[in-house]
């Protein structure tokens, strides 16, 4: 026997959001023993189940679950973070005698995890203090000039706008002397410990937007409005703050704008939130595209 086939099997799900990955893995997991460790980067948060679409118990149908509701939401978290802990969630499932099944949309995430592409740093208070200051006083673009300035060839692949993955680019320079693009060549990842199967699911266009329409709708139903308000004033991380609909519902909570203006906006968030998910994925190599109708 080789030894890729004595390799424990490692079965990844991934998709745009709305296209039935959870649903696909509970089936998958049934049939193989499996667990399910989410790399979807607004789940691991605790207090925003609704908003972060997180699985029910129902939903779950007795499968276990890890990497969700577990994170405070004034705790920031980093790629290299994910990987750390997923990795040895992924062993311990293993070790037990179970099929893990990663299932996400965040590409980054799963590929620190796979293939190590991430910066061996964890977040450094003091710098993202430091850079969080900056960003506050002069805004992204100070930041994105100083990061060009310094590592040109990180800076090209981030949007000026996007002040969180700017201020960790640079904070990994200060604390470790090194660009970030040096560290593009990863450690190799927990991939070679497994034998990885990677499955996508593709959803037409149109129908994914309908599905995110209703998910929104639903989620107002549900109550979301509510667990917003609860977290209204709070000190919230800056990675938490990225998650989609919070904005726009504390805008509705301060009398900014309707409640359809709203739901609009989250909507619209999340249609282009999955077309960047689908973008990411169709590059990576690997992947059995399923279609889903």
């Amino acid at each position: 026997m080789s030894e890729k086939n004595l390799k424990p099997h490692l079965i990844v799900i991934v998709g745009p959001t709305a296209s039935g990955k959870s649903k696909l893995a509970v089936r998958f997991a049934k049939k193989v023993k499996g667990e399910i460790v989410s790399f979807d980067a607004m789940q691991l948060y605790k207090g925003l189940p609704i908003l972060t679409n997180q699985p029910s118990k129902k939903e779950r149908k007795g499968i276990p679950h890890h990497l969700i509701g577990f994170l405070p939401l004034h705790k920031e978290f980093s790629a290299a973070q994910f990987a750390k802990e997923a990795e040895k969630v992924i062993q311990e499932i293993a070790d037990r005698g179970k099929v893990p099944l990663l299932v996400g949309g965040s590409g980054f995430y799963l590929k620190a995890l796979l293939e190590g592409k991430h910066a061996p740093v964890e977040a450094v208070p003091a710098l993202r203090k430091k850079y969080q200051r900056l960003f506050k006083e002069k805004g992204s673009a100070t930041l994105y000039e100083k990061l060009r300035a310094i590592d040109p060839v990180r800076a090209k692949k981030i949007h000026p706008n996007d002040a969180y993955r700017l201020m960790r680019a640079l904070e990994i320079y200060e604390a470790t002397g090194r660009k970030p693009s040096e560290f593009a060549k990863g450690s190799g990842g927990i991939s070679g410990a497994f034998k990885v199967e990677k499955i996508g699911l593709r959803v037409p266009r149109k129908l994914l937007y309908e599905r995110i329409d209703r998910r929104v709708r639903k989620m107002i139903r549900d109550g979301v409005v509510a667990e917003v308000r609860r977290l209204f004033r709070k000190n919230l991380s800056l990675t938490a703050k990225r998650i989609i609909g919070l904005q726009e519902l504390f805008s509705y909570l301060k009398g900014e704008s309707s409640l359809e203006e709203a739901v609009s906006k989250m909507q619209q968030a999340t249609r282009r939130y999955a077309k960047r998910q689908e973008t990411w994925f169709k590059k990576q190599k690997g992947i059995r595209w399923l279609s889903q109708w």
